[in-house]
């Protein structure tokens, strides 16, 4: 069942492929290959890994200051018995480090990279979007013009 706190986060990402049925296709018919020994395991969970430090990327160079509410779930109605031992104090927080995030690499500037997906292709532009030289070979990597 969705709690509130994943439908307000589902509603806050932007990156649409995240959210889409095509992606859980995609990543269905990559396992059914790993399954089949046609598609190298290491190579898939590379793909994830890249995919999920640019998502990490752009969550942190997002400065539209969105947040998340957060719901505490319910205590269970049985509550244990009171125990003789004195309580615990909370520990106290230590203030988290700013983490920097390097400035995000937009438009043209991605042509010739390394594909952020596979690491073995490079960025070229196609018709509507950036996507990767071996998308014939079945890498995924594509980044709509604007975003």
């Amino acid at each position: 069942m969705a709690t509130p706190t994943g439908v307000e986060l589902i509603q806050l990402i932007r990156e649409e492929l995240l959210k889409s049925a095509e992606l859980t296709g995609i990543w269905e018919k990559k396992l059914r290959e790993i399954e089949r020994r046609t598609y190298d395991a290491a190579q898939f969970l590379d793909e994830l890994k890249q995919m999920v430090r640019e998502i990490v990327l752009t969550v942190l160079s997002d400065n539209s200051n969105r947040r998340i509410t957060t719901v505490e779930p319910a205590a269970s109605s049985a509550k244990p018995a009171a125990s003789a031992a004195p309580k615990k104090e909370p520990r106290k927080r230590t203030p988290r480090k700013k983490v920097v995030a390097p400035a995000p690499v937009q438009g043209d500037d991605l042509i010739g990279r390394p594909c952020p997906l596979c690491g073995k292709g490079t960025v070229i532009k196609g018709k509507t979007a950036y996507g990767c030289s071996r998308w014939k070979e079945g890498c995924t990597f594509r980044k709509p013009f604007g975003n």
